[in-house]
């Protein structure tokens, strides 16, 4: 017996991209970080969004203005393959694209070496007293910078891996 399982993508909600990506770490595209699928510790499976040598910025747009509860975003760090977590995770909100508002700075704390491979789910919960409405939703990851003095690739700009923005 064999068995499959699908994931039906959103239709409700769009993804656009700031930064191009690396052709060799695409994941399928700008949909890959609203599919459902999970990117996992083996990132050479191809799960995986990879940023080399900038940062991350990613607006998701709804058909119809939605309360938004939380935002979340997975990362992939994995040193020895120059890939590090970003500095800091921004999100935020925004009902016209133009003028957002910043919901949760996360400063990541992680180590600058560390030797194994690891994913971390950076996120925020929004506290909605009012039950304002957003039609969009942003991320920002600041990149980690060049390879640290320790690393083989010292001064080579570093990757960010990136799979699954989630607003609930």
């Amino acid at each position: 017996m064999q068995v499959a399982h699908f994931t039906k993508l959103p239709t409700d909600r769009k993804i656009y991209l700031a930064n191009t990506y690396s052709k060799t770490y695409s994941a399928g595209g700008a949909d890959a970080l609203k599919d459902g699928i999970y990117g996992k510790v083996n990132w050479r499976a191809g799960d995986w969004q990879g940023y080399q040598g900038q940062d991350i910025e990613v607006v998701m747009a709804f058909d119809q203005p939605r309360e938004i509860k939380s935002m979340a975003a997975n990362f992939l760090e994995d040193q020895n393959s120059w890939i590090f977590y970003p500095k800091e995770v921004l999100f935020y909100a925004s009902n016209d694209s133009l003028h957002w508002t910043l919901i949760e700075q996360i400063v990541t704390h992680k180590s600058d070496h560390d030797e194994t491979t690891s994913i971390s789910k950076f996120e925020t919960t929004i506290r909605n007293i009012k039950k304002q409405t957003y039609k969009y939703a942003k991320l920002k990851a600041i990149h980690f910078g060049s390879m640290p003095d320790w690393h083989e690739g010292r001064g080579n700009p570093t990757y960010i891996f990136i799979d699954e923005f989630e607003v609930q």
